[in-house]
C-alpha cells in the first residue's frame, strides 16, 4: 500500500502534462479557427452546414438567376424585384450574408412598395448584428407599407427578443394594431407577446376578441 501512492501521483501528473501539451499544441490552430471565422464575419460570410450536392445545387440556381436577369428573361409570372429576392434568399442559404443584403437591396429598389423583400433585407441585417440598420429598413418599410402587419411584428420582434427591450416592443405592437385596425394575426402575435411577459389580462382580453374574430 505505501508504494501505490506515489505511482498514483505520478500517473495524474502524467495524464496533467499530456493535457497540458495537447491544450498548446491545439491553441494555434483554435487561434487561426478563430481569426477565419472573424474574417468570414467581415465578409459578411457566417457558416451553414450543406451537403456538397445542397450546395452545388444552390449555386446553380444563382448563376441561372443572374444569367435571367441580364438577359431580362425571369421566371414566368416573377417581377424583377422578386427575382432579386429570390437570389438573396439564395445567397442566405449558402450563408453569404453580404451578397445576400446587396440583393435584396436590388430588389427593393425594383419595387419600393415591396415590404416582404425589406424585412428579408432587415432578418440578414439582424444576423450580422447591424441592429441600426435593422430599424432604419424597419421604419422604411412602414413609410412605404404603413398597413402592413408583418413589418410591425418583426420590428417588435427586434426589440422583444434581440434587444431584450419589451416595452418598446409594446409601443410597436400598439401602434401597428391602431394602423391596421386589430389585424387578427398580430393580435395574436401581441397576445403571445404579453403572455410571456405575465401580462395576463390584457393576454386574455385579447385572445377573447381573437376567438370572436375567427367566429365570424
Amino acid at each position: 500500500m505505501f508504494f501505490q501512492y506515489p505511482k498514483r501521483d505520478a500517473l495524474i501528473i502524467t495524464v496533467l502534462f499530456f493535457a497540458f501539451l495537447a491544450v498548446v499544441f491545439s491553441l494555434p490552430g483554435a487561434i487561426r479557427s478563430i481569426q477565419a471565422q472573424n474574417a468570414r464575419a467581415a465578409h459578411g460570410v457566417v457558416e451553414v452546414q450543406l451537403s456538397p450536392d445542397e450546395r452545388s445545387s444552390i449555386e446553380k440556381e444563382i448563376v441561372a438567376i443572374h444569367n435571367a436577369i441580364q438577359r431580362g428573361n425571369g421566371a414566368e409570372g416573377q417581377s424583377l424585384a422578386q427575382q432579386y429576392g429570390t437570389l438573396g434568399e439564395l445567397y442566405e442559404k449558402l450563408g453569404y450574408l453580404l451578397k445576400a443584403k446587396e440583393a435584396y437591396g436590388k430588389g427593393t429598389k425594383q419595387d419600393l412598395r415591396n415590404a416582404d423583400i425589406r424585412l428579408r433585407t432587415a432578418r440578414v441585417l439582424i444576423r450580422m448584428k447591424d441592429y441600426a440598420g435593422a430599424k432604419k429598413v424597419f421604419e422604411d418599410a412602414l413609410i412605404a407599407e404603413p398597413y402592413n402587419w408583418k413589418s410591425y411584428d418583426a420590428y417588435a420582434q427586434l426589440y422583444a427578443t434581440t434587444l431584450n427591450n419589451p416595452e418598446e416592443a409594446r409601443g410597436i405592437y400598439l401602434k401597428g394594431l391602431v394602423a391596421t385596425a386589430n389585424q387578427v394575426d398580430l393580435m395574436r402575435s401581441y397576445a403571445a407577446f404579453l403572455e410571456s411577459h405575465g401580462v395576463l389580462s390584457e393576454a386574455q382580453d385579447y385572445r377573447q376578441e381573437i376567438l370572436k374574430r375567427d367566429g365570424k
